[in-house]
């Protein structure tokens, strides 16, 4: 079941191995964001649902926020959704920040204390 946050924007959240992982849904005028896909199918079902009831004819596009299996293993729930990879460790590596279009940067993460 999603929880509401705020208005246009919805999150479901589940426990992965010991960890409160998110999926996030907003939805604003043209397009419905689905950020982050959990773990597989089955754990993103009802965000999927939600979408599939939700985005009438909003072009719907799923942003997976880093590389981790308990983020991306779900995208497959949204067949025919384009996909926008917005951080990943392993294509920033070697970069102080990844640029996004040229409009904004995100910092590459130099530590990591905790799974996010």
């Amino acid at each position: 079941m999603l929880k509401g946050l705020a208005p246009g924007v919805w999150a479901h959240v589940v426990d992965v191995e010991g960890f409160p992982t998110a999926s996030v849904v907003v939805l604003i005028s043209r397009l419905a964001l689905v950020v982050d896909t959990l773990s597989g199918p089955a754990q993103v079902a009802p965000v999927a649902d939600f979408v599939a009831s939700e985005a009438g004819g909003r072009r719907v596009v799923v942003v997976n926020t880093h590389h981790h299996w308990d983020h991306v293993f779900g995208n497959g729930a949204f067949a025919g959704a384009d996909l926008c990879l917005l951080y990943t460790s392993d294509a920033a590596d070697d970069l102080i920040c990844v640029a996004l279009g040229g409009r904004r940067n995100i910092k590459k993460k130099t530590t990591t204390t905790a799974h996010m």
